[in-house]
């Protein structure tokens, strides 16, 4: 946010597949990502914050087990192919082929393409028979390699940008002190530059006013008769305003501007804009001196900061928790802007996806389908019939008489 960055591309993330928490923490209002985790073992992982307002289309490449990449692209005349890529260190015969393949896919989507990323090959070192090997494939395919000093804290250059058709500046190098990698910062003229809302505000240049200006304006204003009833505390309040009003046109009259604005955070409250403001003179302090004690008190501050930041984000959402338990709809709302990914339609459906979703349910209908016709086609067994009892004897609903007194009987 302070750099305005429209990109910010990270490697070795180290997030989980489904563990959005991070990346929703990560990721400023007004910005969105785009990542693709290690789905085995730890380490890796891949992530790229970039802003709302460009449109910007997940591509499907094959996946290759040499290194980790997300491919992307920005549409325009003509379009930008964005490749980010984290090779690990462990070595791997299938790299150069599997880079050779995937460059052979992006330069025929567009004839500019934007390769980044952490490599892991010491291309410092002109004895490295890999690097040599990695610099003449850029060389095939007409790409040029700017990164030409230390990206590591152990002095070798392993973070690259490659860029073939694309006009960049050269890239330059920053110590966050929160990595053992720099980072790497570049200005490239993008094909579609997004157009963004401007809103027109009205302003003073107050700091022009010079303290001399003001008591002259004030004492030749001030000097005139007063309203005609004087011993009116409101008319002689609005003389009083009055006049400082016109003495305030005439030195900082008022302008007008069309600016853009940029969403902050709702829990960036002024006591982190303080330390936000510390912060910077430190690192200025340490820029200007280069000494260690400087540098250390840099680095408490900023870990300072991090913590209050941690702090402040914890405690605005907490409220919201606590003080929504009786509303399921903001509770849920709160829970999944931390937990549930972004919603980003550009890359959410994916020709894969939609893919792995009709088989799905072309499996479920087939299974049921086949259990039903199993079913159906085995011969039913017919309950075999009890054996028959003996009947039962009628009883008569009248008393049993002797021949003799049966009633209407002769004598």
């Amino acid at each position: 946010m302070d750099n305005k960055l429209d990109f910010l591309f990270l490697t070795e993330t180290w997030h989980k597949p489904l563990d959005y928490f991070s990346l929703n923490q990560a990721t400023p209002t007004g910005y969105t990502y785009i990542d693709k985790p290690r789905l085995e073992g730890r380490g890796g992982g891949i992530a790229t914050i970039h802003n709302k307002d460009l449109k910007i289309i997940s591509l499907s490449m094959p996946t290759v087990s040499s290194f980790e990449h997300v491919a992307l692209k920005l549409p325009g005349s003509p379009p930008l192919i964005i490749a980010i890529i984290y090779r690990p260190p462990k070595p791997s015969p299938d790299f150069l082929t599997d880079l050779s393949d995937l460059l052979t896919q992006l330069c025929a989507l567009s004839p500019s393409v934007l390769l980044l990323g952490d490599f892991n090959i010491h291309i410092d070192n002109p004895s490295c028979s890999l690097a040599r090997e990695f610099l003449d494939i850029l060389q095939c395919f007409s790409f040029t390699q700017h990164c030409h000093f230390p990206t590591h804290n152990h002095g070798h250059t392993l973070d690259l940008i490659c860029s073939t058709g694309l006009e960049t500046s050269p890239p330059s190098c920053h110590d966050l002190h929160i990595s053992d990698h720099l980072l790497i910062k570049t200005v490239i003229t993008l094909p579609d530059p997004p157009t963004r809302l401007k809103r027109t505000i009205n302003f003073r240049n107050l700091k022009s006013i010079s303290p001399s200006a003001l008591t002259a304006a004030l004492s030749l204003n001030l000097t005139t008769s007063p309203p005609q009833a004087s011993d009116n505390p409101s008319d002689l309040v609005t003389y009083y305003n009055q006049t400082l009003s016109s003495c305030l046109n005439l030195l900082a009259p008022v302008k007008s501007k069309s600016v853009t604005f940029a969403r902050s955070a709702p829990w960036y409250t002024p006591a982190l804009h303080q330390l936000k403001q510390k912060k910077r003179q430190l690192e200025r302090l340490y820029r200007k001196t280069g000494l260690t004690i400087h540098l250390q008190l840099y680095r408490d501050h900023l870990h300072q900061y991090k913590a209050t930041l941690n702090s402040a984000r914890s405690a605005y959402y907490s409220n919201i928790i606590h003080s929504g338990s009786s509303n399921p709809r903001t509770l849920f709302s709160t829970i999944n802007s931390l937990l549930a990914p972004h919603d980003n339609s550009t890359s959410t459906f994916t020709p894969d996806k939609c893919q792995t979703f009709l088989q799905f349910f072309q499996s479920k209908i087939d299974n049921i389908y086949n259990s039903l016709q199993s079913a159906t086609s085995a011969p039913t067994p017919h309950p075999k019939s009890p054996p028959c009892a003996p009947p039962t004897p009628l009883l008569s609903p009248y008393p049993s008489f002797p021949p003799s007194l049966m009633p209407n009987s002769p004598s």
